[in-house]
């Protein structure tokens, strides 16, 4: 991450040229920090040297997740991390390419700490996961037919938290 204090830092794309052919493959920076143009432009210089980039959402307003939402749909980072409005972003993402991995559990300060046990984490992350796809079971009644092959469907693909 290209982050200080929860922030994107000044001389990121400085930073980043430093350290782009060091065989890193996955580079990250927050939604706060620079603005948007040149955020775009180091999301831009991620792209160019086949990097995944990631952008962190660090806002603490639904006005400003979705505005960051918003800038991540414009820009198109690979992923989009973090936020509690899932459907919402999920809506503004749709069609753009962006993945999107929401935070799950409580959210507590700024830096943000995510808290909960796993029995209270588990309803977040299963209201943005789909689940699991699951094999077809063999029947013991019938006539043996010919092998079917079934469609595999890939992993969802989650654009929120």
């Amino acid at each position: 991450m290209l982050t200080r204090d929860d922030r994107t830092i000044a001389d990121a794309r400085e930073v980043y040229e430093s350290i782009a052919d060091t065989g890193i493959r996955h580079v990250g920076c927050k939604d706060v920090g620079l603005p948007p143009d040149e955020l775009g432009a180091l999301l831009d210089d991620m792209r160019a040297r086949g990097h995944t980039s990631y952008l962190e959402v660090v806002s603490e307003t639904e006005e400003a997740t979705l505005k960051s939402a918003r800038v991540a749909a414009e820009l198109g980072p690979d992923c989009l991390i973090g936020g509690t409005l899932i459907e919402p972003v999920q809506e503004i993402l749709a069609g753009s390419g962006v993945r999107f991995w929401p935070y799950v559990g409580q959210i507590v300060g700024h830096p943000c700490l995510l808290r909960g046990s796993i029995d209270e984490i588990r309803p977040c992350s299963h209201s943005v996961c789909a689940p699991s796809p699951s094999i077809p079971r063999p029947s013991s009644v019938g006539t043996p037919s010919a092998a079917v092959k079934l469609p595999s469907l890939p992993p969802p693909v989650i654009s929120v938290c």
